[in-house]
Order: structure tokens, then sequence, then C-alpha cells
């Protein structure tokens, strides 16, 4: 079943790059930015971190956490996250058991599905993107999403 805005967000409990447990539920109170994503290194999924890395100030001076999630093992996040300089969590979901709960199901049988969730502090999906190729649009969602969410306005 693929979530909906509106739904709450299913609970998480799976490792980051640093092998740190990371809760959904943790960050309870705040707004939260969680994309998934198939696999590190590929061009499409690299250049989305990178635009969320570009925009991670951003996301931060909104008040909201942000975690990026694929099937690969934390050892393999390590590695991206430092090529790439990423300073946020990218958190292992190896057996896709978080990717089915959300629907972030297979793309066409073949590869992971790029689908961005905005969620409240309530743990309510308040925004909901899926866009296989156009990387940059996820980060451009999330920032319009949070915007609404929080009121906040960004400053040059």
């Amino acid at each position: 079943m693929a979530l909906s805005i509106g739904d709450k967000a299913p609970d998480f409990s799976l490792r980051d790059q640093k092998d740190n447990e990371v809760r959904l539920s943790a960050y309870r109170g705040k707004p939260v930015v969680v994309f998934f994503y198939p696999a590190d290194g590929t061009p499409i999924c690299t250049a989305q971190n990178v635009c969320f890395r570009d925009r991670y100030s951003d996301i931060e001076a909104m008040g909201a956490v942000l975690l990026g999630i694929s099937a690969d093992e934390p050892g393999t996040h390590e590695r991206f996250a430092s090529e790439h300089s990423l300073r946020f969590p990218l958190i292992s979901d190896t057996d896709n058991k978080v990717a089915r709960e959300w629907g972030a199901r297979r793309l066409f049988g073949l590869m992971p599905d790029r689908v961005t969730f905005v969620i409240d502090g309530e743990g309510v999906v308040r925004g909901k993107y899926r866009q296989v190729w156009r990387s940059r649009s996820h980060v451009e969602y999330a920032i319009e999403q949070l915007l609404k969410l929080t009121g906040e306005e960004l400053r040059d």
C-alpha cells in the first residue's frame, strides 16, 4: 500500500552511513523530508543527493530533518557521503521493507523508485513527489512543501 497525503508515516528503525540507528519517531515535533532513491553512485542518484546537499542549509534553517534512503549497505553510504560531502543521514533499507511499507516500490519491476515525502511534526505525510528522471525537482518540491508547512521564508 502506498502512502498518501494525510496518512501517518510508518515509523522505522534503520542504520545510517555511520552505523547509527535512525528512527523516524525520534524527530517528532520537526518536519522531516524522506527521499527514497535507487542506489549510491549512479548518475541521477548522485545528482539528486548533491542537489539536496546544496540546499541542506535551507532545509535546516526551516527546522527540518533530511533523510535519504536506499537499499545500499552502510559502508557504501559512508563512501558515497564522504565522496560528495553529504552531511545528512543516508539510511540503509537493505531488504526494502521500509520502501515497500511507504510505497516506494520497484519501478517497472526493474529498479527501486525515486519518491520524496514531506512529513509534518506530528508524523503526517503533507507532501509526496514521484519523479524518476528529474532529480533536481525532488529538492525543489521538498523546499516548496516545507515553506508551506513552516510558513518560513528563505533568505538569500
